[in-house]
């Protein structure tokens, strides 16, 4: 593997920490607490769900979009040398204001989709693999479509196609630790999205084919201290009922507690920030190109340096005196830096 294929390896790696390490300390960070309260107040809706601040919108590529096919290609054979690409119909099934550009795999043998575009009526995609499958995303990690691919061979343009997520539903109980219904509590199922538990414990939620989320238990105390239980993996297609535990006394973090763990995940979102940034700045025969190809390039870099800063501000003051329990609250359950 070439050095600049290794750089867009690691380039992957580091976008993944950033969804791994939120991950890891809602499944492995837990501190003791003595005291339990029922949840926080929240606007609940007739279907069981309550709403919750949404992550900030991020800007799209700015100059991507505007860019003509043929720099748009070169681009990619730019930024990715060595790996494949794929340009196909995009029908209009996803727009390039919520499109990231990169992707999640959709299964155990998928991979990832580097610097996705939408040039015309077409999109472009750099990959890994001569064939695969994967989920195209928004910027707040949402599904957005599925993506298949054929014939990428390194070096080479391949064929594509986009189709819209097949619906599914996952039916869930949310227990307290003696198995006991936790009515009227509440279970984050996918991002940006809380349902309440009815009489018997039970809620359920949309979930489409192949999509991945981890469904948890939380609660809020009146001196501010939160807790969440064990996150569990569900996938859409595979599971169709699930059993969420609620978190116990000794799951639940003082406001002092999620400052600290707060403080140890900003070094490490740093430290990743700071190694995408270099690798994505590192990529490319950038020298090689056309006028055009270079402010292609240019217009990612840039928008790599504005995302990397919306971070680090948001970090900031998640670890300034301003911030408080909702904010607190806000990055456990929508994460942080996303």
């Amino acid at each position: 593997m070439s050095s600049k294929r290794s750089k867009v390896a690691i380039f992957a790696t580091l976008l993944a920490l950033l969804v791994a390490g939120i991950a890891w300390w809602m499944s492995n960070g837990s501190t003791p607490s003595t005291e339990r309260a029922g949840s926080g107040s929240g606007a609940n809706s007739s279907d069981g769900t309550r709403s919750v601040k949404a992550p900030r919108v991020r800007a799209p590529y700015p100059a991507t979009a505007a860019a003509p096919p043929s720099a748009m290609t070169e681009a990619h054979e730019l930024v990715v040398p060595g790996m494949g690409h794929v340009r196909c119909p995009h029908d209009g099934v996803v727009d390039a204001g919520a499109l990231a550009g990169w992707t999640l795999p959709s299964g155990p043998e998928a991979q990832r989709v580097y610097f996705v575009d939408l040039v015309g009526e077409e999109l472009l995609a750099s990959v890994e693999r001569p064939e695969g499958e994967t989920i195209l995303i928004d910027r707040h990690y949402q599904p957005l479509a599925y993506l298949s691919w054929q014939d990428a061979f390194d070096g080479t343009w391949g064929d594509c196609q986009l189709s819209a997520l097949e619906p599914g539903v996952v039916r869930g109980r949310l227990v307290w630790a003696d198995g006991s219904p936790a009515t009227g509590e509440h279970v984050v199922t996918c991002p940006g999205e809380i349902r309440v538990a009815d009489q018997g414990g039970r809620f359920s939620f949309d979930l489409p084919r192949g999509v991945t989320c981890y469904p948890m238990g939380f609660v809020e105390t009146e001196d501010g201290g939160f807790g969440r239980g064990r996150p569990v993996g569900v996938t859409g297609g595979e599971t169709s009922e699930i059993v969420v535990t609620m978190p116990s006394d000794e799951d639940i973090w003082t406001l002092e507690q999620q400052r600290k763990l707060l403080g140890q995940l900003a070094l490490m979102l740093s430290d990743a920030e700071d190694g995408r940034k270099d690798a994505f700045s590192q990529m490319g025969r950038v020298e090689d190109a056309t006028p055009e190809a270079k402010r292609v390039v240019a217009s990612w870099q840039e928008q790599t340096q504005f995302e990397t800063k919306e971070r680090y501000d948001e970090l900031e003051f998640l670890l300034s005196p301003d911030a408080g329990a909702e904010e607190f609250k806000d990055a456990w359950l929508l994460g942080v830096g996303m």
